[in-house]
């Protein structure tokens, strides 16, 4: 779980503070202190939104790649295992073989 919130901490921060900025701003626009920052995202706002879907499809695709490479990991590691087992399995069988032949 540690390593999964190292990998996807920075675009869930970034897209969380662009939302985040984006209401807060929405919801205070009525006061002196937020109308020039409402104007400059009035201004922005397609800026800020296409940088906000391009986090969310660089996380996207990030939190994919990583997943495919879990997977692939995970299936390398059960043939090697399984050509373990079957090794193992020959070795049993031919060291059970070994008296039958003596006789």
């Amino acid at each position: 779980m540690k390593n999964w919130f190292r990998k996807y901490s920075v675009p869930i921060v970034i897209c969380g503070v662009l939302f985040g900025l984006i209401i807060f701003v929405d919801v205070f626009r009525s006061e002196w202190w937020a109308k020039p920052v409402f104007d400059f995202l009035n201004r922005e706002a397609m800026v800020l939104s296409a940088a906000a879907a391009v986090t969310l499809a660089a996380a996207a695709v990030w939190a994919v790649r990583t997943t495919a490479d879990q997977t692939r990991m995970m299936i390398v590691e059960n043939h090697r295992i399984r050509d373990e087992d079957k090794e193992l399995d020959f070795r049993r069988r031919t060291l059970d073989e070994i008296p039958n032949r003596l006789c």
